[in-house]
């Protein structure tokens, strides 16, 4: 079965660092369908996967000269922050909160996807146009949730 998941997540993995994810919101289901508890294996062992796929994306991106640091910088600041905070938080929080919280965050984002799929990007998201390199809030609170979920973001 081991074997089965790790062939799996091979491809997964490989799928997912082109569409610039680590995974986690693919792996963590898998995993929990598989018997794995939730949250002694499922968080951690995703959140790790996620961080190894990110990272060696983002570093062959990097040498592309494909990252922009003014935006990157900020986020990944603040990303690593909440992450650990989202991480310490999971020991109070029970698993079907998190697992609801998980759900939600699965159905907004493919929701989100789905309904703005056609539209065209404006110059200010596509990247054509220099954004503000300031850190928001809500960019905090959606590391704290990965950090709670296994998810990166």
């Amino acid at each position: 079965m081991l074997l089965f998941i790790a062939v799996l997540f091979f491809f997964l993995a490989f799928i997912f660092s082109m569409l610039g994810l680590g995974g986690a919101m693919v792996y963590n289901p898998i995993l929990v369908w598989f018997g794995y508890d939730f949250k002694s294996i499922v968080v951690p062992t995703g959140l790790l996967l996620n961080g190894l796929t990110a990272a060696s994306a983002a570093w062959a991106y990097y040498r592309k000269g494909m990252v922009d640091f003014s935006v990157a910088l900020p986020l990944v600041i603040t990303s690593a922050i909440a992450a650990v905070a989202g991480a310490y938080v999971t020991q109070f929080i029970s698993t079907a909160v998190l697992l609801g919280l998980f759900a939600v965050a699965v159905l907004f984002a493919g929701g989100r996807m789905i309904l703005v799929s056609k539209a065209s990007e404006p110059e200010a998201v596509r990247g054509t146009a220099r954004r503000p390199a300031t850190p928001r809030p809500a960019r905090s609170g959606a590391a704290s949730c990965s950090g709670r979920r296994g998810r990166s973001r």
